[in-house]
């Protein structure tokens, strides 16, 4: 997780008094930091990185300042038009397709500052950002960019001076021997056009998610600052730019939009620094927290937590979400903010009444065996998320998008529906792997969840995929047979079937007696293409609770 250090006078300055590390070292534990090491002078603290507006002292010290009274309630923010624009080209769409744009004047820089901004820029990048691939950030010195702004892309020859150079260097030669560019390179493998942030007179921004050119970087004497954010899903972006502005305010900045233009018409303003509202039931914040709290002490936890109370009445409390909270999205958010600012010293932790003695499920018992299995049949395990989209689950797969469950409200475009079947998601495990050795023999045990009539159906799948210019249908049957006669099954049988997802002849149902439980065979060149990857790919996906069933009734 991040760690962040706090110095002795960094905390004094905002502060306003002055405060000794002994008396940080009490307090920190309070915000759910943990004390990592310190010094006469210094102290670090991780940090979950489910808070990044922990990821600068800055926004520490807000948060603390509530915890001890000295300010209560949600910052304000206030937004004012810089009349930049940002025209998005179509060429960018299939590559790096979005871009959220800010500027934040007046910020008071000195070089331990900029070193601050630009470590919460690069924890922003590991976590919201999944090591730049789903958004990145550029920041620059407004003084020296020339509006209007162009998001475009160039071919490999394009040259420009980045960051850490005093030449120019092709778009390739960064990619190959910029260290920066070498580290990232990963995120343009097997594409010949490259994102690129201009301004009006050519000058490049940024080529994202790689590096920014030199020009534009931050000094000692910025004091406007432009932001651009690119990636893969516009929620994620700006959210970023909510973070970034409303933390570079607390560095003394004022905040202005800018509007993106895309070629299909659509036009956004950023940053939005919306207020989110979230409805709590009184008796919901009582009953997990342990106290009888009265509204009075329900209110002042509320605004010692920085966030404000709309209205509370004995049933229902709401709350408004200051912008840069981006972790709070449900009512057990907003509870763990209330013990915070009620001071989680105040609460005294009890054993429960009830005593028992625990055990394995013996389910999952099953599972770690399969498990042990697979890795010893020479298989790799991996773990993914049971959200996913329609895109990966169905299109890529050649299948027509029907009978899933969508989520309400979703985050992310990214993560909008439950998995009906794994295999997909190994396929995207394999396409982000691309780059290493093959062959590739990959596994995963988890959860799918789809619609029957009026239910909702749940069963956790075993998946296999093997990848490699000689991995086929003899490769992955061979490890179906191994994986069977490892568990104790030997009659089954593979029946002749067609799915569209695989080669036609060279797919078929596994069946245990006269039971169907699941499917084998060699994935489909267009949904190899679909998913980028050169070599063949052979999977099988079983039924496990099926496969449990069947052995308990054997045994």
């Amino acid at each position: 997780m991040p760690v962040l250090t706090l110095y002795k006078y960094r905390v004094e300055e905002m502060l306003g008094r002055t405060m000794d590390i002994d008396e940080l070292e009490e307090w920190l534990p309070w915000l759910a930091l943990d004390i990592e090491d310190k010094g006469p002078d210094y102290i670090k603290v991780e940090y979950n990185p489910n808070r990044p507006d922990y990821g600068t002292p800055h926004g520490i010290m807000r948060a603390l300042k509530g915890i001890m009274g000295v300010e209560r309630g949600a910052p304000k923010y206030k937004v004012e038009d810089s009349k930049i624009e940002v025209h998005v080209d179509q060429s960018v769409s299939g590559i790096r397709p979005y871009i959220l744009c800010a500027l934040v004047k007046g910020v008071r820089l000195r070089e331990d500052l900029i070193e601050e901004i630009i470590e919460f820029q690069e924890d922003l990048h590991m976590g919201i950002g999944r090591n730049r691939r789903k958004m990145a950030i550029g920041l620059h010195d407004a003084d020296k960019v020339t509006p209007p702004i162009k998001y475009t892309t160039v071919d490999g020859s394009f040259k420009f001076i980045p960051l850490e150079c005093d030449s120019e260097m092709s778009i390739t030669e960064i990619l190959s021997k910029h260290p920066t560019g070498i580290k990232y390179s990963y995120v343009y493998r097997g594409v010949d056009r490259y994102p690129i942030i201009l301004d009006s007179e050519g000058i490049v921004l940024s080529f994202p998610p790689i590096i920014n050119g030199i020009y534009t970087q931050l000094s000692p004497d910025t004091r406007d600052i432009f932001i651009d954010v690119t990636g893969l899903e516009l929620n994620t972006l700006m959210q970023t730019i909510n973070l970034l502005t409303t933390t570079l305010a607390e560095y003394g900045g004022s905040i202005y939009s800018v509007t993106v233009y895309y070629p299909d018409g659509d036009t956004v303003v950023s940053p939005s620094l919306q207020y989110e509202r979230i409805k709590v039931s009184i008796d919901y914040i009582k009953s997990l927290i342990g106290v009888e709290l009265s509204l009075d002490e329900i209110t002042e936890s509320v605004e010692k937590a920085r966030l404000d109370v709309s209205s509370i009445s004995d049933k229902e409390i709401e709350v408004v979400v200051p912008p840069y909270r981006v972790d709070i999205m449900h009512p057990v958010d907003i509870v763990e903010d209330v013990m915070i600012g009620y001071g989680l010293w105040r609460l005294s932790p009890t054993l429960p009444n009830v005593v028992t003695v625990g055990a394995p499920d013996g389910f999952n018992v099953f599972k770690d065996r399969l498990s042990l299995i697979m890795v010893g049949l020479g298989f790799q395990e991996v773990m993914n998320s049971v959200l996913t989209n329609p895109e990966e689950q169905f299109v890529k797969m050649n299948l027509d998008p029907v009978d899933y469950i969508e989520v309400e409200s979703p985050k992310s475009s990214l993560y909008r529906i439950l998995r009906r079947w794994i295999i997909p998601r190994l396929m995207t495990n394999l396409y982000r792997s691309k780059s290493e050795d093959y062959p590739q023999k990959i596994f995963e045990i988890g959860e799918v969840v789809y619609p029957a009539g009026d239910k909702v159906i749940e069963e956790t799948h075993l998946a296999a995929a093997v990848a490699g210019s000689k991995q086929d249908y003899t490769v992955i049957k061979a490890a179906l047979d191994g994986f069977m006669e490892a568990i104790g099954i030997g009659d089954y049988h593979v029946v002749d079937g067609a799915h569209r997802s695989f080669i036609p002849g060279r797919v078929g149902y596994i069946v245990v007696g006269e039971e169907e439980i699941g499917i084998i065979g060699e994935i489909h060149p267009s949904v190899i293409l679909n998913f980028q990857l050169a070599v063949p790919v052979a999977a099988f996906e079983i039924n496990i609770n099926k496969l449990n069933r069947i052995l308990s009734r054997a045994s």
